[in-house]
């Protein structure tokens, strides 16, 4: 048992083989938790309903709270020009300028 467990301890060193072991593994179970990043764009575009994002992001550790929190940080915010921008085309008014101004420090 000693001299097996030493000999596949040996092979696993050679990249090739660790790599034929490992990717055999992950195909009979995979088991690689997405990233929260991949998440939220996957949650952004529409290909994740809410309940597998919270779900998913509890793997990672993320409470609903946090992963709500992750999820607005990803929001574009636009800069001066751009308020001033849509403003002028109405799509915002002069308020609403003032306050995403004043959120962008």
């Amino acid at each position: 048992m000693g001299a097996g467990a030493m000999m596949l301890g040996t092979a696993m060193m050679v990249p090739p083989f660790a790599r034929t072991v490992m990717y055999g593994m992950n195909r009979a179970d995979p088991n690689l938790a997405r990233d929260p990043a991949s998440l939220i764009a996957s949650r952004r575009r529409g290909y994740m309903k809410d309940e597998e994002f919270y779900a998913l992001m509890k793997i990672q550790g993320f409470n609903a709270a946090a992963a709500d929190g992750f999820y607005d940080l990803t929001k574009r915010v636009f800069d001066g020009v751009e308020l001033i921008t849509l403003e002028r085309r109405g799509k915002i008014d002069r308020d609403t300028v003032d306050v995403r101004a004043a959120q962008m420090g």
